[in-house]
């Protein structure tokens, strides 16, 4: 079997080695430039996409999208009857929109905790410093 590895940040390294270590053929596209050094010499890697395509095409493949960004490709290969693990156009606008995201999971009855939104940095440092428990609190960027 091929595992076509589309990785948006170089992450999934010790899956992509086990998986060759087992006998399978292994092909990993790095999304981020600064990333993309990551596990030379020890998985097979292109920096070619329509090369990473047209290999996971070419023969019965699984592809695996191990972050988001990438959604429409994903798509795109579903559609055209490939096995795919991850990614989706949904996947990337469940993490790049928060509040969609915690819409969605609020839909579904699941528990999350309260959620603030501000516009400024200087905002959210005005409301943790005049709430107890601050440090129960946690910052995520949108």
């Amino acid at each position: 079997m091929r595992f076509a590895f589309y990785s948006c940040e170089a992450t999934s390294l010790p899956f992509q080695a086990r998986l060759q270590e087992e006998g399978e053929e292994v092909l990993v596209y790095v999304g981020a430039d600064n990333q993309r050094e990551v596990g030379d010499g020890i998985v097979p890697k292109t920096k070619n996409l329509a090369h990473f395509v047209d290999w996971g095409r070419a023969a019965p493949s699984v592809f695996i999208f191990d972050g988001n960004g990438k959604g429409e490709l994903a798509d795109r290969l579903r559609a055209a009857g490939c096995l795919v693990i991850g990614g989706g156009a949904f996947c990337d606008r469940l993490e790049k929109d928060r509040p969609y995201g915690q819409s969605i999971a609020a839909g579904l009855g699941i528990k999350e905790p309260e959620t603030k939104e501000f516009s400024t940095i200087s905002n959210a440092q005005t409301f943790i410093k005049s709430h107890k428990g601050a440090d129960s609190w946690y910052f995520k960027s949108n």
